[in-house]
């Protein structure tokens, strides 16, 4: 969330230890605070994963 409360620092903080591992960071700002409209972030979590195991994995619905 764009305005964590729990740790401000935590997504920069992630980006900086992984830039140098070839992990890909996939990320969505929101506007909020920790817990704020759960169900819009588990939609878009749900959406995404169903994404990568259809382009990835090649699997279907």
């Amino acid at each position: 969330m764009k305005e964590e409360d729990y740790d401000p620092t935590a997504y920069e903080d992630l980006v900086q230890y992984l830039y140098p591992t070839e992990t890909q960071l996939m990320s969505n700002g929101l506007s909020g605070r920790h817990n704020d409209d759960s169900t819009m972030v588990i939609n878009w979590f749900m959406n995404y994963h169903r994404i990568i195991l259809e382009k990835e994995f090649g699997r279907k619905k």
